[in-house]
């Protein structure tokens, strides 16, 4: 009992951290300049209440539990685009297919879609693997084997890199906010100024922030930005919260994610009906299809122009249809409706936005089409 009232003490006093690099001027440049990342896009790191974000679907972003309780209705901005949150969903392993504990991460929904994200690495991490860290935090002053922080530089995106050091344990993690302790699975990340060349340590304000791994030619978010561990303003560890551990809850979250049980995602009604009082059954701008039939299309529940439809039907050879880039179709095909017997014309494919045109052999004279819709 006395371990862990100490170490909670501890981690209230810590508070968000940031980046700090041995050169700043590098720090606080896209690194695609640099050939060994040139193929890492950090323009998916975003501000958000003071701290850190990160995209991991079209309208999702994932941060820290205690950063995220800090704000009833935050916002990230986008090429001088705001973007709102409708929902915010904290982890609980009520909602987690492996029932983890509840972990210091938290998932938000904004209104709009972003330009972009990053895909979720599910695998393990090892200490030789280089990861970069990204965040909006201050600077730091940055010695041979520690750092201090700096004077000032808050709200600045910078990155660096580093390597994990361990994957410690999983202590309850406590950062102030309301959300309490958390016990969330991590990796440790060290500071010596040699372990990498762009070598970057934790300082304040950026929980939140991404840590990415290069896997398959492709980098990959293997961690969020935790605490500074620790009273010591010398002190050179970094924590961060292991995504492998909480990837099914991020899809579930993502995908789904249906507090009351109804069919239609909480995001989804908070977007378009009265919080959580949308009847999926329901009409709503009377064009034929229901709520729950416009969510599984991707389409607007609140404009009747907009549903899932056929858009050329006599073209002989392809067939167009609405469509959403958020969705897969099927194209399935029979020639005597007497015997409703259907053939699939291909797989689930991705569509495009808007609508989509796609190739149908012309087997028979006469030949009746059907597009199905899939959440992927």
């Amino acid at each position: 009992m006395k371990y862990y009232l100490t170490l909670y003490l501890l981690l209230l006093l810590s508070n968000c951290f940031g980046i700090a690099v041995n050169n700043l001027t590098i720090a606080e440049n896209n690194p695609n300049v640099i050939t060994s990342f040139s193929d890492f896009n950090w323009d998916y790191v975003y501000s958000y209440n003071g701290s850190t974000a990160v995209a991991v679907d079209p309208y999702w972003i994932i941060t820290a539990a205690h950063v995220a309780d800090d704000v009833q209705n935050g916002t990230v901005i986008v090429a001088g685009e705001i973007h709102n949150e409708v929902q915010k969903v904290f982890h609980s392993s009520d909602y987690d297919s492996e029932n983890n504990e509840s972990a210091d991460l938290a998932l938000i929904r904004l209104d709009k879609p972003l330009p972009g994200y990053y895909p979720i690495h599910d695998r393990s991490i090892y200490p030789s693997q280089t990861l970069i860290l990204t965040g909006w935090g201050k600077t730091g002053t940055v010695f041979n084997t520690y750092f201090r922080n700096g004077p000032g530089g808050q709200g600045v995106k910078r990155w660096g890199t580093n390597k994990m050091e361990s994957t410690g344990i999983s202590p309850p993690i406590d950062d102030g906010g309301s959300c309490g302790p958390r016990i969330t699975k991590y990796f440790a990340i060290g500071f010596s100024i040699s372990d990498t060349l762009y070598e970057a340590g934790g300082v304040i304000y950026d929980s939140g922030g991404g840590v990415f791994l290069r896997y398959q030619g492709q980098w990959r978010l293997a961690g969020i930005l935790l605490y500074l561990n620790g009273t010591d303003p010398n002190y050179t560890g970094n924590i961060s919260a292991n995504i492998s551990n909480y990837s099914d809850w991020i899809d579930k979250t993502i995908s789904n994610y249906d507090s009351d049980i109804d069919g239609l995602p909480d995001h989804f009604e908070a977007s378009y009906g009265n919080d959580l009082d949308m009847n999926p059954n329901d009409d709503l701008d009377g064009d034929s299809f229901t709520n729950y039939q416009e969510w599984i299309a991707d389409t607007l529940p609140n404009d009747s122009n907009s549903f899932f439809k056929i858009l050329n039907p006599y073209n002989s050879s392809n067939l167009t249809f609405s469509s959403s880039s958020l969705r897969q179709y099927k194209i399935i095909f029979c020639s005597n409706l007497a015997d409703n017997s259907w053939v699939n014309t291909n797989q689930w494919f991705t569509g495009d936005d808007i609508q989509t045109t796609a190739f149908t052999p012309d087997i028979s004279a006469v030949r009746f089409n059907r597009v199905k819709v899939q959440i992927p």
